[in-house]
């Protein structure tokens, strides 16, 4: 994106954001709205809390590392 885009660009540029945005968040819901989905992350969602924590806390110890 230039500086200072035309407007069309900018619209463009703000659809196209919004429609991948409503599209992704969308398919997530569907997906996660079904039976065996909802069933498998009932299942894996402490590990999934785990994992994602555990990424969390190594991306603070590297930006703490590299201060």
């Amino acid at each position: 994106m230039p500086s200072s885009p035309p407007a069309p660009l900018l619209a463009t540029a703000v659809a196209i954001m919004t429609s991948l945005s409503v599209c992704w968040y969308s398919s997530v819901a569907l997906v996660f709205a079904s039976s065996p989905m909802s069933a498998f992350y009932s299942r894996c969602r402490k590990g999934l809390d785990r994992f994602a924590g555990t990424c969390y806390l190594l991306f603070g110890a590297h930006l703490l590392a590299n201060r």
